[in-house]
């Protein structure tokens, strides 16, 4: 019982200088890393019926943003995110799908994105994923 409420009041120990420092303003570039990719998104269904059915589903999305070489006017962003959903069914009446869509989004001039999605049902399993790439930058100096 002891060790729970000692690191409870680490926890809080630890947090308090945080909770009392009060809001930070951010700079034009680290509002940038708050930004870069903010529309970056994933997500996955899985259905399974019948007397043996098992779903699962995973999502990740993540975002970036780097100097090249130090240099504050070499500006890179990137974003991915991945989806996948499984469904295995059997026996009498048995119906599976899944279905995973991804998204990513940077800002700059020039952008480049992938995307890859591929479905597929076997018998009675159901098999879906989706990832999508975006690479980011703006052509000249910065004007963030």
């Amino acid at each position: 019982m002891i060790r729970p409420t000692l690191r409870a009041l680490a926890l809080l120990c630890g947090a308090m200088p945080m909770a009392m420092a009060g809001p930070v303003i951010l700079g034009p570039a680290e509002m940038d890393k708050v930004t870069a990719g903010a529309s970056t998104g994933g997500g996955a269904l899985a259905f399974a019926a019948g007397p043996f059915a098992f779903t699962g589903t995973s999502a990740t999305a993540i975002a970036t943003k780097d100097t090249m070489n130090g240099q504050p006017t070499l500006t890179g962003y990137a974003a991915g995110s991945e989806a996948v959903g499984t469904a295995t069914a059997t026996g009498p009446g048995a119906v599976s799908g899944t279905a995973a869509t991804t998204s990513a989004a940077v800002p700059g001039t020039v952008v480049t994105t992938y995307t890859i999605t591929a479905n597929q049902q076997v018998g009675g399993t159901s098999i879906s994923g989706s990832a999508t790439m975006a690479f980011g930058s703006f052509a000249g100096p910065s004007v963030f």
